[in-house]
């Protein structure tokens, strides 16, 4: 866990430079809820107090959000940091958003590789036996909100 937070403190140093500039405002960090379960509580709550050092003397703002919400934030430049999944930051790179680190478990040696979907069909349905034949079907995930699942 020290050296987890050790990264963050590295990682984050740069944003010191930009915020000494600067009159002190107050920075918004959104945590998108469906991340909060995946990751241990300690982690959240180091890399929440990392940042508000890192940030200091501005306030920083925590709003835990779903996913639309995240979206829209995103979307209209109106957070400064955020926790989601590795494919929300994929897909919001062209706004500008940047992965900063990657948070893995232990029981995943390759963090790109440690996410996956389950196909459920009905057994009657022979005309369904490969993803490729998923083409112009539809799909539901688990979760409304779950992007990373449509994704995949």
């Amino acid at each position: 866990m020290k050296k987890i937070v050790r990264l963050i403190s590295a990682v984050i140093c740069f944003f010191q430079l930009n915020v000494q500039a600067e009159e002190p405002k107050e920075y918004t960090f959104a945590i998108n809820s469906a991340v909060t379960p995946l990751l241990h509580a300690a982690f959240i709550n180091e890399t929440i107090k990392t940042v508000e050092r890192s940030v200091a003397p501005a306030k920083l703002k925590v709003l835990y959000v779903e996913l639309p919400e995240l979206e829209r934030l995103i979307e209209n430049h109106q957070t400064d940091f955020f926790i989601s999944t590795a494919a929300t930051i994929r897909r919001y790179q062209d706004l500008g958003a940047r992965d900063v680190l990657t948070a893995s478990s232990p029981f995943s040696k390759n963090p790109n590789r440690s996410e996956g979907s389950l196909f459920i069909v009905k057994a009657g349905r022979s005309d369904i036996n490969s993803i490729s034949d998923l083409k112009d079907k539809r799909a539901a995930a688990g979760r409304p909100t779950a992007f990373g699942m449509y994704l995949v």
